[in-house]
């Protein structure tokens, strides 16, 4: 009973994950909303708190054990006592940070949970793209629709392309409201929209059969064009290279006729098939949007150059935040609130935007010495994207590059649940001897 409770409640939480909602209490800095500073408790806490619960339960754990690792805990520790020494006496400081280690660590309780009850990585990942669906159709809706219609009970705020602050391509005289799906932003749709497309040519690339072959064909055909109408440029270059390097290693498997790794037997005709049919989607979507499109890569357009202007922006701050505080930090999600001090006003005419390069502004939080804690943690998880094979490494390294482009995978729970389960489909082993796991 114990076994089937857990099998049901981890696959919830994974469906859950994605939605946003949640009770929280509102903040606001330089007279704007200040999302880092929210205390918020999300509904998927709720389940990923039963999963760990009856996960400690399961009788037949995997062969992933807390008590050997050490290493990982001692890192952990160091990245505490770097957050005590940063936030000081500072109750001010210490509202976001005790926010963000609040939600890191429920992630990583719930990573090691499923590692330890040995879930296989395909069974993660046929999940993790069915999670992905409903934000598909709703995103199309939105794009057609033209508005988002906000909903308390899915954590969705309303937008519309004519309000102020609501991320939109401008062309010419009109504005095109970008995807949204359940998310708070397009980027971070457009990031899990890239992880969820390698997910589905993987799967389409391993699957037993070709009815299921041609599921995950039109799966990642879906993606594709979720990815494409996000408009998030860092989602794009990172699904781009995740294909080509995943393309590569599998049609390289197969001219030199390598022993594939066990429990992963590709098909190149039916990795072949989704990408061509993801590509041909996209590129029916695409033709009629290709001004927009454009717009994208133009950098003297308006907003355009705006969003290059608040990126350079947030960098330089960034980096004159690690300059002030170049071995401790300013304690995580801190960043935004050393800043408005450092303006001494109470109001500005723009929000405040933390650095968009995620090591930089896990630099400008933890400092030098939470950023050697931080690289030994990432030289694991490396490790064993090199260890458990081909695909961890594919999935792995697109995370990498989502985090080069935006800040999410670190400081917003969108994006650190994306990470969560980035690390636990690396981090469990393939299925042993069967061409297609169980889901």
């Amino acid at each position: 009973m114990i076994q089937r409770l857990f099998s049901v409640c981890w696959r919830l939480t994974i469906l859950v994950l994605p939605w946003q909602t949640r009770w929280f209490g509102d903040a606001s800095l330089v007279g704007w909303p200040w999302e880092q500073g929210r205390w918020s408790v999300y509904v998927s806490w709720l389940l990923i708190v039963a999963t760990v619960i009856l996960g400690l339960l399961v009788r037949r754990p995997g062969r992933f054990d807390l008590r050997k690792r050490r290493g990982p805990i001692v890192a952990v520790g160091l990245l505490l006592l770097v957050t005590v020494a940063a936030c000081g006496t500072d109750v001010a400081v210490w509202k976001p940070a005790l926010q963000w280690w609040t939600q890191v660590t429920l992630l990583a309780l719930f990573v090691w949970t499923l590692v330890r009850a040995g879930i296989p990585r395909r069974t993660l990942a046929v999940w993790s793209v069915a999670a992905m669906m409903p934000h598909v159709v709703l995103g199309v809706w939105q794009y057609a629709l033209q508005r988002v219609v906000g909903h308390p009970w899915l954590g969705i705020a309303t937008q519309l392309p004519e309000d102020a602050g609501v991320s939109v391509i401008e062309h010419s005289v009109y504005r095109v409201l970008r995807m949204y799906g359940g998310f708070p932003h397009p980027n971070i749709f457009g990031g899990w929209a890239a992880v969820g497309y390698l997910l589905s040519l993987w799967l389409a690339a391993t699957a037993a059969t070709k009815s299921r072959a041609l599921w995950w064909s039109a799966a990642s055909a879906s993606l594709a064009v979720a990815l494409l109408l996000t408009y998030a440029r860092g989602a794009w270059i990172a699904s781009a290279v995740g294909t080509l390097v995943l393309v590569g290693t599998i049609v390289r498997a197969h001219v030199a006729k390598r022993p594939e790794p066990e429990g992963e037997t590709t098909s190149l005709q039916y990795l072949v098939a989704a990408v061509a049919a993801s590509i041909l989607i996209a590129v029916a979507v695409a033709v009629p949007q290709a001004d927009h499109l454009a717009t994208r890569f133009h950098p003297s357009e308006r907003l355009e150059a705006k969003s290059v202007e608040a990126r350079l922006s947030s960098f330089s701050l960034g980096l004159d935040l690690v300059r002030r505080h170049p071995f401790i930090g300013i304690g995580p999600n801190a960043d935004l609130l050393d800043m408005s001090r450092r303006l001494g006003t109470e109001t500005s005419t723009e929000p405040l935007e933390p650095p968009h390069i995620g090591y930089l502004l896990a630099f400008a939080d933890v400092g030098a010495v939470g950023l050697l804690a931080l690289s030994y943690l990432g030289w694991l998880l490396v490790s064993a994207a090199c260890r458990h094979k081909d695909f961890a490494r594919v999935i792995l390294s697109t995370l990498v590059i989502l985090a080069v482009f935006d800040h999410y995978p670190w400081s917003l729970w969108a994006g650190q649940s994306l990470v969560a389960l980035v690390v636990a489909i690396v981090l469990t082993e393939p299925p042993p001897s069967r061409r297609e796991g169980g889901s």
